[in-house]
Order: C-alpha cells, then sequence, then structure tokens
C-alpha cells in the first residue's frame, strides 16, 4: 500500500514537473533498456529539450500504440517486419538526410547493408537502424550435459521431447508469434516468411510434446542466467545485454575478472538463421519532425563533443545497450574499447561484431498480412490451452 502511495505521489510531482516546463518535449517510443540515459540528458541539453520516453516489450505493441494515436510520438525504435508493415500502410514519413548528416552511403557493417540492399523494401528511406543480430538459443552454462545435447539437436530442442536425451530441459520462449514460428520453420527447413498456414499446423502439438516451462519477455532471459529456465530462443543481443550486465556485476576491487571468471549463460547460433534490425524511425503525425531527424542524427555522430570520457555517443551507447552496433565506425571503434565487458566480447565471441560471422544461410522476416497474422495467433494460442 505504501509503494502504491508512493508511485501515486511521484506520478502527481511529475505531472506538475511537465506542466510547468516550457520546453520543447520530443516523444520516444522505445524498448526497455534500449538506449544510454546519459545520452538522452546529453541530448536534452544540447537542443534544451525535454525526451518524453515510453516503452513496449514488442514490435507488435509498437506498432498498436502508434496506430492508437494516443500519443504523437517523434522517434520510434521499431523491428524490420513491422516497419515494413508500417511503410507499406503509410504510418511512417521519410527520414530528412539534409538534417541526418552522419549517415553515408556504406556507414552500415557489410552484412547487414548487403541485406537491406537486397530486400526490396525502402528501409533506409523510412528508418535508421540502430542495432541488428541474428537469432540464437540462449542456454545455462552450469547445467551439466545441457551444451552437447543443444550443440547436437539445435532448434529441434523445442519441439521435440525426444531430443532432450532424457534432461529434464525448462524451455522458454518469447511470447512472440513470429518468435515461435520463426524457431520451427528454421528447424524444418522451411521458408521462414511462408503464408501456407498448414505447414505450420504440426506445431502445435510439438510444443505441447516439449512443454515450455515459460512464455515470456525481457524475463526470460534473467531466469537463464538465474538457472529457472535452461533454454531460450532470442536475439542475440539478448546473451550480450544479460551477460554484459553479469560481467559489470563480477568485477573485482582492481575492476577486472578474475583468471576462474564464467558465465552462467552460453549461446547456440544455428547455422540456417534470420537476421533482424530495429531502426529509429518517424511516425507520420510526429510532433516535431525536425528534432526528431536530429535524435536520429544525433545517435549516427561518432564525434566526441557532446560525449563524456572521450568517448564517442553511438560508442557509448553500444557499450551500454550491448546488442550488436550497426554503423562500421562503431565496430572499429569498440575494437580498440578497454572497457571490460567489450574486450571479454571480442575475446571470445567475434559474433558480438559481426552476428552472421558463422551463419551459412541468412534470411529476414517479412511483413505477413494481417489474416495470416491472426490465423498463426489463432494457432499458438492452441498450444497454451
Amino acid at each position: 500500500m505504501k509503494k502504491q502511495v508512493y508511485i501515486i505521489s511521484f506520478l502527481l510531482s511529475l505531472l506538475l514537473l511537465v506542466g510547468c516546463s516550457n520546453k520543447n518535449k520530443l516523444y520516444f517510443l522505445n524498448w526497455g533498456e534500449y538506449v544510454n540515459p546519459e545520452l538522452i540528458t546529453i541530448f536534452e541539453k544540447k537542443y534544451n529539450v525535454d525526451v518524453v520516453m515510453q516503452e513496449v516489450s514488442s514490435s507488435e505493441e509498437m506498432y498498436n500504440e502508434v496506430i492508437a494515436r494516443k500519443t504523437r510520438f517523434d522517434v520510434i525504435c521499431v523491428g524490420d517486419y513491422i516497419l515494413e508493415r508500417m511503410i507499406n500502410e503509410d504510418l511512417l514519413q521519410k527520414l530528412d538526410y539534409n538534417i541526418i548528416t552522419n549517415y553515408y552511403d556504406g556507414i552500415y557493417v557489410d552484412s547487414l547493408e548487403k541485406i537491406i540492399k537486397t530486400s526490396n523494401t525502402p528501409y533506409l528511406e523510412y528508418g535508421s537502424p540502430y542495432f541488428w543480430g541474428v537469432y540464437v538459443m540462449m542456454y545455462n552454462n552450469e547445467k551439466k550435459g545441457l551444451k552437447s545435447v543443444i550443440e547436437e539437436e539445435g532448434l529441434n530442442i523445442f519441439f521435440d521431447h525426444n531430443s532432450h536425451h532424457g534432461m529434464n530441459i525448462n524451455v522458454g520462449m518469447y511470447d512472440v508469434e513470429r518468435y515461435v514460428t520463426t524457431a520451427y520453420l528454421l528447424n524444418q527447413n522451411l521458408d521462414v516468411n511462408t503464408t501456407d498456414i498448414k505447414l505450420l499446423e504440426p506445431i502445435v502439438d510439438a510444443i505441447k510434446d516439449v512443454g515450455y516451462k515459460s512464455w515470456g519477455t525481457d524475463d526470460l532471459k534473467k531466469d537463464v542466467v538465474k538457472g529457472s529456465l535452461d533454454v531460450i530462443f532470442t536475439q542475440i543481443g539478448d546473451f550480450f545485454d544479460t551477460t554484459n550486465i553479469y560481467i559489470t556485476d563480477h568485477l573485482n576491487s582492481e575492476g577486472k575478472l578474475n583468471s576462474d571468471f564464467k558465465l552462467k549463460a552460453d549461446l547456440y547460433i544455428p547455422s540456417q538463421n534470420v537476421a533482424f534490425f530495429d531502426s529509429l524511425a518517424i511516425p507520420k503525425n510526429a510532433r516535431n519532425p525536425q528534432l526528431a531527424n536530429e535524435f536520429i542524427n544525433f545517435f549516427m555522430d561518432n564525434d566526441v563533443e557532446f560525449a563524456q570520457n572521450n568517448y564517442h555517443i553511438s560508442l557509448m551507447n553500444a557499450e551500454y545497450v550491448g546488442y550488436s552496433p550497426t554503423l562500421k565506425p562503431t565496430v572499429e571503434l569498440l575494437k580498440q574499447s578497454t572497457n571490460v565487458a567489450t574486450q571479454f566480447f571480442n575475446a571470445n565471441y567475434p559474433e558480438y561484431l559481426d552476428p552472421a560471422k558463422n551463419v551459412t544461410s541468412l534470411s529476414i522476416l517479412k511483413n505477413l498480412d494481417s489474416k495470416f497474422i491472426s490465423e498463426i495467433i489463432t494457432l499458438i494460442s492452441k498450444t497454451k490451452s
């Protein structure tokens, strides 16, 4: 009860402060823990504005927030197939590259740029790729025998109980239909963008056979580290993000890792895979498009003028968020970083800077029509009954 009172008091105080502010406001719809708050403060000071941020847990939720029009967002951070959907539905305005002067042709890492430019979708006209990666299996590194089973069975772990080799494996899955169907289609060596619902129908019995312990969101990656889940299907950035925090929490008094340091979670990357990328985009009904373009330009900045500790803005953001950067200059800076977590990734996980490094086949999720999405939702709901 006290907690509720405190929250109400805080919200009332916040409303009073907002009401008294004469500053311009930039409304930013983002994922949780997906931007360095220090950089938000720097941006606010530079442009004499207040950034008002709202968080969501999926691209689908972000889409619903935008079309609900309860808030006129200036910038959104949206996933690839929902970005395509919003382009098709004329919900976004084109970026103004007269303002986004930090952009130049070839700025994005080669693997990502190739995917984008061969997609036949004008992603770069409407969005600035923010972070990217591939899909992975994140697993409990402390469970004896699990690593070898995962390396042998791969994604089959999620759809065939016999693939568990008699082990009691607690499986978790993001409660997003495209996640679970993508894992299934990859495992079956089928087109991840199929619109043939009959190809997906066996997924119901497959999931029931395995019996997922948990359907969740960002809590899943934390549960793997805690040991309450053994394996999840997720984006590679979730592993690096969680590991970044874990490393920071286990530095010794000298700010280093002890020689016997060991991660509680690790990752397995399927060789047949799907790339994802999140982009900063501007809704059609944005309140302040000029400021929105300045905001996007700011996060592409590799200048130290407004950064601290001689860090570049894009580097500060990458090392805080933990996901793989989209910008070539940021990749080069990360290679030279003195940050302990970054050095650990560079030494042990080349996929941090090149997520597609060991992937033999790479595709991208495309927007599917709403009727087919409804069929998928209905299908997946049967696995939870």
